[in-house]
């Protein structure tokens, strides 16, 4: 908790203001076990009790489409190019908020007759998605990159390409291209290097044979162990041996007859 309140005040997310009687969002603290079974704080806005018009407006954001994730994957096998994954750390402390947002903090550290005004982005508020692709945005094309027409979360430069979900940054080209990229964005955001890609929206990534593999294995294990599962009799198949799959006969507009 005292780690997440440290990243908020580095990156001055709020200011603290007099309690006047303004309206003000609520907060809480929301806990997570990550894979490697460390848990995580976050503090979130109650975005629920915000109102259109008066603490927000757009809120959309767009995000990498599974299609371009998996075309980039399959050119950079084919051309030989690597694939590097770097995460923002507390990426929507970094987006700039353009309305009026009160908060209250919670106990232990609350100040008495005081509230804070929110500078910046916090997790739980309806625009935090908007506000830091729109920051994000902002940088990559000020850095001569170009986003693509077909899918707004992929950017695109001569010699470096770079593929967004939320703060997950996928960078491909070759690794001198992909150094430098490295260096410009940890220039300008609080960053981790995660090294080649390994992860995927729970599909993991890997290379065998001459191939590209995605499978969801670690993921899939997680359910099992949630229901008590993973000590179950394993199977190749769902449906049964000796099954017998036919085509079904179709009509002149070729449409199934019988269904």
């Amino acid at each position: 908790m005292d780690r997440e309140m440290s990243s908020i005040h580095e990156n001055k997310t709020w200011k603290l203001v007099k309690d006047t009687g303004q309206r003000t969002v609520g907060t809480q603290w929301v806990f997570t076990r990550k894979q490697n079974g460390l848990y995580k704080a976050r503090l979130v806005a109650k975005g629920y009790t915000q109102r259109k018009g008066h603490d927000y407006d757009e809120t959309f954001a767009p995000v990498a489409k599974i299609q371009t994730f998996r075309l980039l994957l399959s050119l950079a096998f084919r051309m030989g190019w690597e694939i590097h994954q770097m995460d923002v750390i507390t990426a929507f402390l970094n987006g700039i908020l353009e309305e009026e947002v009160y908060m209250e903090l919670l106990e232990g550290y609350e100040k008495a007759g005081w509230i804070v005004q929110l500078l910046r982005s916090l997790y739980g508020l309806k625009q935090s998605p908007r506000r830091w692709y729109s920051e994000l945005n902002s940088f990559l094309i000020q850095v001569g990159f170009v986003r693509s027409l077909a899918d707004e979360a992929l950017y695109m430069r001569k010699d470096i390409w770079i593929l967004v979900y939320v703060d997950d940054l996928f960078i491909t080209r070759l690794p001198l291209q992909i150094a430098e990229a490295k260096d410009k964005l940890l220039a300008r955001f609080k960053m981790k290097d995660l090294g080649p890609l390994s992860l995927f929206l729970r599909m993991e990534v890997t290379r065998k044979r001459g191939s590209v593999f995605l499978s969801q294995s670690q993921y899939l294990m997680r359910i099992l162990e949630d229901f008590s599962m993973q000590d179950c009799n394993l199977v190749g198949t769902p449906f049964p041996t000796g099954i017998q799959l036919q085509s079904l006969p179709v009509d002149d507009e070729n449409r199934p007859i019988g269904i």
